[in-house]
């Protein structure tokens, strides 16, 4: 999805995979973790390798140790490009037959 080899992203911060405009909310979602909050389907914008920017929608959770400290985070990320441009198809309509 993001373009990147095992070796290249692993280990690496969360804010790699943010547009720049964008490092404040990692900083945000990452207190949030700490915190021993949970996300689910947060929406947002993530880049690949490459450059391009896509929606994405997050769920983040807090992985804790066996003293139920927060030790690190488990993200699944879904790409929703296609489901955005499906909405907007729906609005347009919706818009173009109630006019």
């Amino acid at each position: 999805m993001y373009g990147y080899s095992s070796a290249e992203i692993i280990g690496k911060h969360a804010a790699t995979l943010a547009p720049t405009d964008r490092t404040s909310e990692v900083k945000d979602l990452l207190e949030k973790i700490k915190a021993g909050h949970h996300l689910e389907y947060f929406e947002t914008n993530h880049v690949r390798k490459d450059g391009t920017v896509f929606p994405a929608s997050l769920t983040i959770s807090p992985i804790r140790d066996a003293y139920g400290v927060v030790v690190g985070a488990s993200a699944v990320t879904r790409d929703v490009t296609e489901q955005r441009a499906a909405f907007e198809t729906v609005q347009a309509v919706a818009a173009a037959g109630s006019g």
